[in-house]
């Protein structure tokens, strides 16, 4: 995947996969019939890594207070990249490549997106707009739509680490990214500054086996991130 993530499909070549993997052409070709098989298997695969990644947030009762969380935890999601696992930053450097390709795991990738979270998406929207905390018109799928591309395109940059000279944190980034999004849904300031409590959220730790770049080591960062944590849910508790 590392390949086709800083590559592309065109620009991979099956000797460099096989190179990669420490095994011969021949080999390779013994269970993928071609260059095409293989990237419909790293597809399938990326598709179904995690499908539950999400499922805490169907829990949550609809409301404009939820659809800020969810908001707030994906958007936490996307730009803590690189303090992931070298396969979900790979994930999200394939998901760029792609767009400048055929667009194939792209198309795939967003799907299994909508599918993980655009049922909460869907029922917090209808009640943030019962309450009245909604101005315009705008459908819940454009709703998605918006708030997923703007993660996603925040979350390539957050893989080279860009982000304006000021920001002082990522809590701090994470917030106003989501008060952002949230107003470009059309939830109206006052319903923001009510129902979203940035201090309040707890995020879940980040993979234990994070490394600060894909190709860097592997670094421990359990013991910190897990107290950090700790440290923060007894802060809000």
């Amino acid at each position: 995947m590392p390949l086709f993530a800083r590559k592309g499909f065109s620009g991979t070549t099956t000797k460099e996969i096989a190179e990669a993997a420490q095994v011969s052409e021949g080999l390779l070709f013994k269970y993928f019939a071609n260059k095409t098989a293989l990237y419909d298997a790293i597809i399938d695969y990326c598709r179904d890594d995690n499908p539950k990644r999400f499922a805490a947030l169907a829990e949550l009762p609809p409301s404009t207070a939820t659809l800020a969380e969810t908001v707030h935890h994906l958007m936490f999601y996307f730009l803590t990249v690189t303090a992931r696992s070298p396969a979900e930053q790979s994930r999200q450097r394939l998901f760029m490549q792609s767009l400048v390709e055929d667009g194939e795991f792209v198309r795939l990738a967003m799907s299994a997106y909508m599918e993980a979270v655009m049922p909460q998406i869907e029922r917090s929207f209808d009640a943030a707009r019962a309450s009245g905390d909604v101005n315009g018109d705008i459908s819940t799928v454009r709703a998605f739509w918006l708030m997923g591309l703007l993660q996603i395109m925040m979350g390539g940059f957050a893989l080279h680490k860009l982000q304006p000279d000021d920001v002082a944190s990522t809590d701090e980034w994470v917030a106003e990214a989501t008060r952002f999004i949230l107003r470009g849904m059309g939830v109206t300031d006052a319903a923001i500054t009510r129902a979203y409590k940035p201090e309040r959220i707890v995020t879940d730790p980040v993979d234990a086996t994070a490394v600060t770049a894909p190709d860097a080591p592997k670094e421990n960062r359990e013991p910190e991130i897990k107290t950090e944590y700790r440290a923060k849910r007894a802060r809000v508790a």
